[in-house]
Protein backbone atom coordinates (compact mmCIF):
# COMPACT_ATOMS: atom_id res chain seq x y z
CA UNK A 1 0.00 0.00 0.00
CA UNK A 2 1.45 3.56 -0.65
CA UNK A 3 1.33 6.13 2.21
CA UNK A 4 -1.87 7.91 1.33
CA UNK A 5 -3.68 4.81 0.74
CA UNK A 6 -2.97 3.89 4.11
CA UNK A 7 -3.26 7.31 5.65
CA UNK A 8 -7.01 7.14 4.33
CA UNK A 9 -7.52 3.69 5.44
CA UNK A 10 -6.21 5.01 9.08
CA UNK A 11 -8.47 7.63 8.43
CA UNK A 12 -11.58 5.70 7.47
CA UNK A 13 -10.98 3.28 10.43
CA UNK A 14 -11.28 5.85 13.27
CA UNK A 15 -14.20 7.43 11.36
CA UNK A 16 -16.62 4.73 10.58
CA UNK A 17 -14.74 1.35 11.57
CA UNK A 18 -13.80 -1.38 9.38
CA UNK A 19 -15.96 -4.55 9.46
CA UNK A 20 -16.33 -8.31 8.14
CA UNK A 21 -18.92 -10.63 8.46
CA UNK A 22 -18.82 -14.34 8.87
CA UNK A 23 -21.52 -17.16 8.51
CA UNK A 24 -21.61 -19.92 10.48
CA UNK A 25 -23.49 -22.61 8.90
CA UNK A 26 -24.37 -26.03 10.80
CA UNK A 27 -27.24 -28.34 12.82
CA UNK A 28 -26.29 -27.05 15.94
CA UNK A 29 -23.57 -24.65 15.34
CA UNK A 30 -24.30 -21.77 17.61
CA UNK A 31 -22.40 -18.67 18.17
CA UNK A 32 -22.59 -16.44 21.94
CA UNK A 33 -20.89 -13.67 23.24
CA UNK A 34 -19.89 -14.33 27.12
CA UNK A 35 -22.57 -12.42 29.28
CA UNK A 36 -19.61 -11.24 32.06
CA UNK A 37 -17.05 -9.99 29.02
CA UNK A 38 -18.63 -9.04 25.86
CA UNK A 39 -15.12 -9.08 23.73
CA UNK A 40 -15.35 -13.06 24.28
CA UNK A 41 -17.03 -15.12 21.53
CA UNK A 42 -17.99 -18.68 22.57
CA UNK A 43 -18.45 -20.97 19.31
CA UNK A 44 -19.95 -24.59 19.16
CA UNK A 45 -19.23 -25.70 16.03
CA UNK A 46 -19.08 -29.12 16.22
CA UNK A 47 -16.21 -30.16 18.37
CA UNK A 48 -16.03 -31.76 22.16
CA UNK A 49 -15.33 -28.23 23.80
CA UNK A 50 -16.90 -25.04 23.25
CA UNK A 51 -13.98 -22.52 21.07
CA UNK A 52 -13.50 -19.29 22.75
CA UNK A 53 -12.11 -16.46 20.95
CA UNK A 54 -11.21 -13.16 22.96
CA UNK A 55 -11.11 -9.59 20.50
CA UNK A 56 -7.80 -7.90 20.50
CA UNK A 57 -7.71 -4.07 21.97
CA UNK A 58 -9.57 -1.83 19.51
CA UNK A 59 -11.62 -4.49 17.67
CA UNK A 60 -15.21 -6.50 18.79
CA UNK A 61 -17.39 -8.59 18.08
CA UNK A 62 -21.41 -9.04 17.34
CA UNK A 63 -23.80 -12.06 16.68
CA UNK A 64 -27.15 -11.35 15.35
CA UNK A 65 -30.03 -13.66 14.76
CA UNK A 66 -29.52 -16.69 12.48
CA UNK A 67 -32.00 -17.22 9.61
CA UNK A 68 -31.60 -20.12 7.21
CA UNK A 69 -28.17 -18.77 6.00
CA UNK A 70 -26.64 -19.78 8.85
CA UNK A 71 -25.83 -17.80 12.06
CA UNK A 72 -23.93 -13.51 11.01
CA UNK A 73 -20.91 -12.77 13.02
CA UNK A 74 -19.91 -9.54 12.62
CA UNK A 75 -16.13 -9.01 13.22
CA UNK A 76 -15.69 -4.44 13.61
CA UNK A 77 -12.20 -2.62 14.71
CA UNK A 78 -10.23 0.40 13.82
CA UNK A 79 -7.43 -1.68 11.86
CA UNK A 80 -8.63 -2.91 8.59
CA UNK A 81 -5.67 -5.76 8.92
CA UNK A 82 -6.46 -6.56 12.25
CA UNK A 83 -10.01 -7.00 11.31
CA UNK A 84 -9.16 -9.36 8.48
CA UNK A 85 -6.67 -11.56 10.36
CA UNK A 86 -9.26 -12.19 13.00
CA UNK A 87 -11.88 -12.83 10.48
CA UNK A 88 -9.26 -15.34 8.81
CA UNK A 89 -8.67 -16.62 12.36
CA UNK A 90 -12.33 -17.43 12.85
CA UNK A 91 -12.65 -19.25 9.46
CA UNK A 92 -10.19 -21.54 10.24
CA UNK A 93 -11.55 -22.98 13.05
CA UNK A 94 -14.21 -24.37 11.07
CA UNK A 95 -13.27 -24.78 7.53
CA UNK A 96 -16.34 -25.51 4.90
CA UNK A 97 -16.72 -29.42 4.60
CA UNK A 98 -18.21 -30.74 1.54
CA UNK A 99 -21.98 -30.65 2.39
CA UNK A 100 -21.42 -26.33 3.20
CA UNK A 101 -20.89 -26.74 7.00
CA UNK A 102 -18.50 -24.44 8.51
CA UNK A 103 -17.88 -20.54 8.91
CA UNK A 104 -17.34 -18.86 5.85
CA UNK A 105 -17.14 -14.70 4.53
CA UNK A 106 -21.40 -13.71 4.02
CA UNK A 107 -20.84 -12.83 0.61
CA UNK A 108 -18.52 -16.13 -0.41
CA UNK A 109 -19.94 -18.55 -2.79
CA UNK A 110 -18.70 -21.90 -3.19
CA UNK A 111 -20.46 -24.43 -4.70
CA UNK A 112 -21.74 -27.57 -2.62
CA UNK A 113 -21.24 -30.85 -3.92
CA UNK A 114 -24.72 -32.90 -4.77
CA UNK A 115 -25.70 -37.06 -3.31
CA UNK A 116 -24.93 -38.56 -6.34
CA UNK A 117 -26.13 -42.22 -6.56
CA UNK A 118 -24.74 -45.11 -9.00
CA UNK A 119 -25.80 -44.60 -12.20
Amino acid sequence: MTTSASIKSMIYGVTCGWEKRLRLLGKGYRATLDDKDKRKLILRCGYRQPVEVWAPIGSSFQVLEGDDTGIPIIVRGMDIEQVGNIAAALKRIKKLNKQGQGIRYDKEVREIKSKKGKR
